[in-house]
């Protein structure tokens, strides 16, 4: 058990109700930037592909801290599922390592969640189907429809993932591993195939996130005026206001139930 690791996720994520906003502000710091590198360097193919080739590599990243903050969210407030993911935790530690995690402020929750694997579909599907019973997560995600206020377009709409999402999440990952591991591995990603790609992980994060937070009161979720808030990479790019736990355009996170 890598206790220094344990310590860095939970020093750095805030409150488990954050597992939402964590994630659009971290996909947003990307995006920023490689829409920037889009409008500066458009004509150097060179830079332009690496840049995308880096992309690939934060989305992916955003996305693995996202579905780890998730669960811990998920752990921390349902006990059966935490016993369940503690009873299958391999790496076995010492009385006294578990000691140290303990007094250094950690939880059983961040232990469990710092056991779950995010790297490819096969270790999401798996990691993820624990908070998403009893049909798994792709089945759930598949099937669920969010009605939302969309702040790019003013107005309200229906979401839900395309039937062939799980395909393309999978070869996003197997890419972003080719990426990482493999520097000969070329770029074959058109500019038309990257915007699809930045729209369906910020799509599957935010259905995660408010399949989630439906079953806990809305805890964590984005919501204005009583509604779930979608937001697409226009929102990300937009100058005129900030993301941020509270807005003067009065968008919240829910981190208690009113109930």
């Amino acid at each position: 058990m890598k206790i220094q690791n344990i310590k860095t996720l939970k020093d750095t994520r805030g409150e488990p109700t954050n597992y939402l906003l964590n994630f659009l502000q971290n996909m947003a710091r990307a995006a920023i930037l490689m829409h920037k590198v889009l409008e500066a360097c458009r004509k150097d193919e060179h830079v332009i592909k690496e840049a995308c080739r880096q992309y690939v590599i934060a989305l992916a990243s955003c996305m693995e801290t996202f579905y780890r903050d998730l669960c811990l969210f998920v752990i921390s407030n349902d006990d059966q599922v935490l016993k369940i993911i503690l009873g299958e935790v391999r790496e076995k530690s010492t009385f006294a390592d578990i000691h140290q995690i303990l007094c250094d402020g950690a939880t059983f929750p961040d232990i469990a969640s710092s056991s779950l694997g995010f790297q490819n579909i096969e270790q999401i599907e798996a990691s993820m189907s624990k908070i998403f019973p009893p049909k798994g997560y792709i089945s759930s995600l598949t099937e669920f429809e969010l009605e939302c206020l969309v702040p790019a377009k003013g107005a309200r709409a229906t979401i839900r993932l395309p039937e062939d999402w799980r395909a393309k999440f999978a070869d996003f990952f197997q890419q972003r591993h080719e990426y990482v591991h493999n520097s000969n591995f070329d770029f074959d990603l058109s500019l038309s195939d990257m915007a699809r790609l930045e729209a369906l992980v910020l799509m599957i994060a935010q259905l995660s996130a408010h399949n989630i937070a439906q079953r806990y009161s809305d805890k964590g979720a984005l919501m204005m005026a009583g509604h779930p808030v979608f937001f697409l990479v226009e929102d990300f790019l937009s100058t005129d206001w900030e993301l941020c736990a509270e807005g003067e355009i009065g968008i919240s996170v829910i981190r208690e139930s009113n109930v």
